[in-house]
């Protein structure tokens, strides 16, 4: 621990004058009285019992000691030690604990209040003073010794607060949940757009003390009582919790008496700890438990015959830390080593022996309080799989991502049982924000939501967007948790008109570009989530799309229409972030089929083709402000011809002779090998079979980054339309700036030949980009 304990007993035995001679529990025993030339011992009510050391249950307090012809009898000192409450205490406790166990210091029984009852029945119960250290220096329980953590203000704000979307677009939100009061009224009631962690966190602590109350099945190796404001309790754990100075205990011992004063028969020893320093410094909002320790060591004092051994920190100066309070615990037992001297004839060893209390293996949550309605919902977060404290963990976290949830509580039985309650309301959410780029120009954005639970969660919602040319409304249903909780089903339409700006593509072939596109997709599928392997989608949309291109004045509307059943394979690490990632990694596979129709005059062509995509993106950061990143992709789009076997599909054709470039072009597959390529299918960027390697390298330090972007391309289709070898380079550099859903970009994106390189030197060349947000 904190010193060395070597010699500590003979410490103890050196502040006797002379040792203890043996004796008998069965008889009086008698002691010759000493010459008076001999020393005589400073204490001579000292009895040595062997059996005392090891259960305190056999004292006898009809024991004497006869000294010589004259027989003075002497009760049997007993020493109890004493727990109670005060910030920090659970540690200060430890460090006294490590020192009575070093200095062979005998504890005859364990009084507990507040604090001191949970530390007192993990020790009694067998806990070894280390694993006590692990649990009370765990992060999930450490914050919370210290008095201004253990009534939590969740989901608290400064006085200046906007309420900015987390993710998605920038946009400003606003939460309300639907309850219903006494009266049957509903009500709007604001709420919180950040997940109240903190409530979690607090939680998993009660959680966390309780299971750690729950452990000691084998019985209490010291005898243990536990005391509130002067009144004897069970020492069963519901009611050890109820003593904890946690949020809704009203019978905390803090609330009353800083240290326990049962009523006790002296002589005996007591032993009383206190985090409460000796100097204690200016008036503090402590003033008043100073007050209920003085009071509560008078009583004590008076009931035990002056017989008390305070264990106090000299003052609190370096004390903030746990580690600093057990030193402090510690050395104040040291410092008053002499006050054992009644102890020191019957030294008792406490012997090292493995843990023997481990952890309940599985918990076994019971919904029974949850309503009818909910019970399938909140069941299916529960991970089945999972075993230990890291089950109630995991759900807590899961749980903890719906905003549905406004609350949840756990209560642990004795048998295993997890009693779980959850507060649930029906949530509307409000975005209104923006977004734009120098291809499409700024654009007002709004979105509204409703989500409610019955049995599974139910999502509807819409949102909307309008731009100088572009405008938008993209409707959604969602169905979540069916079938134990993995399946998902969803319906989404996508009705809009996208117009890039004419001055970014000035300079481009009229033959290749896409003046506008209006288009008119339905979407629906399902999602199946494989636990921690990934999600299995399967995809089916239905899209009408009318094109605006340079044969439009002349043969009128191209309108395509489309269907495009496909299976999507994502599996991600949690902490992945797409392109601008410190960590994590993400695969994503998609296969299916594709077949677009082209109408021109009435004519209709229709290729059929099989459509497959693979990429795969790694981040990593060998030091925090530096991120790394690696990634491939590649894809194809191919389909069988009777008789000419395996072929790329054939261009779509608006007379025998002539192509519509521009459309084929758009159905291509689309590389993206930096960020700004996904902004709009760039006629460079489009291969019906390609691969890439990606590599980036970012410098960032809060919501600012620094990012150089870099890929090699090949074209194996190599795209006809494209004046460029089937190998190419691109190369983009980036600054970003990004807090919540608020994402803003600029940079310059340079594409070359494999073999001009040198052509990267030309900044002139490059195209020149900014963008706010990402539709």
């Amino acid at each position: 621990m904190v010193a060395d304990s070597s010699n500590a007993p003979a410490i103890l035995q050196s502040l006797l004058a002379t040792p203890p001679l043996p004796i008998s529990k069965n008889d009086s025993l008698t002691q010759k009285k000493q010459p008076s030339n001999e020393v005589a011992s400073p204490v001579k009510s000292v009895i040595e019992d062997s059996s005392l050391a090891e259960d305190s249950s056999n004292t006898e307090d009809s024991m004497q000691v006869r000294l010589s012809h004259d027989t003075i009898s002497v009760p049997l000192v007993r020493s109890v030690l004493y727990l109670g409450g005060g910030e920090a205490s659970p540690w200060f406790f430890l460090g006294v604990l490590y020192a009575l166990r070093d200095y062979r210091v005998p504890i005859d029984s364990v009084v507990g209040a507040s604090w001191g009852a949970w530390v007192g029945a993990l020790w009694t119960a067998g806990w070894s003073l280390d694993a006590m250290q692990r649990l009370m220096t765990d992060p999930a329980i450490a914050p919370y010794l210290n008095e201004d953590r253990l009534f939590p203000q969740t989901n608290s704000h400064s006085d200046f607060y906007l309420p900015i979307a987390k993710t998605g677009l920038p946009a400003m939100q606003a939460r309300f949940s639907l309850e219903s009061d006494t009266a049957g009224y509903v009500n709007l009631i604001s709420r919180a757009l950040d997940p109240d962690t903190a409530a979690m966190r607090y939680t998993f602590f009660k959680l966390r003390i309780q299971e750690s109350l729950q452990r000691g099945t084998a019985g209490k190796k010291t005898p243990f009582s536990v005391i509130a404001c002067d009144k004897f309790i069970s020492n069963a754990p519901n009611d050890i919790l109820q003593t904890l100075p946690i949020e809704g205990n009203v019978h905390s011992g803090d609330y009353c008496a800083m240290v326990p004063v049962p009523e006790i028969t002296p002589p005996m020893l007591a032993i009383v700890p206190t985090p409460f320093p000796i100097r204690s410094g200016p008036p503090s909002a402590n003033s008043w438990r100073e007050a209920a320790l003085s009071t509560s060591l008078k009583r004590l004092q008076a009931l035990s015959d002056n017989s008390v051994v305070i264990i106090r920190p000299h003052s609190l100066s370096g004390l903030n830390s746990p580690e600093s309070w057990m030193q402090a615990g510690y050395k104040a037992v040291e410092a008053r080593l002499g006050d054992f001297t009644p102890l020191a004839s019957r030294l008792r060893d406490y012997p090292s022996a493995d843990d023997s209390i481990v952890s309940r293996f599985r918990y076994f949550p019971s919904f029974d309080s949850i309503s009818a309605e909910f019970f399938s919902h909140i069941s299916n977060y529960w991970p089945a799989k999972d075993t230990g404290i890291v089950a109630p963990r995991k759900f807590l976290e899961k749980i903890l991502q719906s905003p549905l949830y406004d609350s949840v509580a756990m209560s642990l039985e004795y048998n295993g049982d997890l009693m779980i309650s959850a507060s649930v309301a029906p949530v509307l959410d409000f975005r209104v924000g923006g977004f734009g780029s120098n291809i499409f120009g700024p654009n007002a954005f709004g979105a509204a939501s409703f989500r409610y639970v019955n049995q599974f969660e139910y999502l509807f919602g819409a949102e909307a967007f309008v731009g100088a040319n572009s405008y938008g409304v993209r409707p959604e249903m969602k169905l979540s948790g069916v079938w134990q909780g993995n399946w998902d089903f969803f319906f989404a339409g996508d009705f809009c008109k996208w117009e890039p700006l004419r001055g970014y593509f000035h300079n481009q072939d009229p033959t290749l570009r896409i003046y506008s596109e209006t288009r008119s997709d339905f979407s629906a599928g399902l999602h199946y989530t494989l636990d921690s392997l990934g999600v299995i989608s399967f995809n089916v949309t239905l899209g009408e799309s009318v094109f605006e291109t340079v044969n439009t004045n002349e043969y009128g509307d191209l309108k395509t229409r489309s269907l495009f059943p496909r299976l999507d394979f994502i599996q991600q690490s949690d902490a992945f972030l797409p392109w601008f990632g410190s960590s994590g990694h993400s695969i994503d596979m998609q296969a299916g089929f594709r077949s677009v129709n082209l109408a021109v005059n009435g004519t209709y062509a229709a290729p059929l083709y099989l459509t497959s995509t693979v990429e795969a993106q790694q981040f990593f950061s060998p030091w925090e402000p530096l991120s790394l990143g690696v990634g491939v992709a590649g894809g194809v789009n191919i389909r069988r011809e009777e008789g000419q076997g395996y072929e790329y599909p054939s261009p779509f054709l608006i007379t025998t002779e002539s192509e519509e470039v521009a459309i084929t072009n758009w159905y291509r597959l689309h590389m993206n090998p930096t960020p700004w390529s996904t902004e709009w299918p760039f006629t460079e960027l489009s291969s019906h079979h390609y691969g890439l390697v990606r590599a980036s390298l970012g410098l960032h330090h809060g919501p600012l980054g620094a990012w150089l972007f870099a890929a090699y391309m090949r074209d194996f289709e190599e795209n006809p339309s494209v004046n460029l070898d089937a190998n190419r380079l691109i190369l983009e550099p980036t600054l970003r700036f990004a807090y919540k859903s608020i994402e803003v970009r600029c940079g310059m994106n340079r594409l070359v030949d494999f073999d001009s390189v040198d052509k990267f030197k030309d900044i002139k060349d490059y195209q020149y980009f900014f963008k706010v947000g990402n539709y």
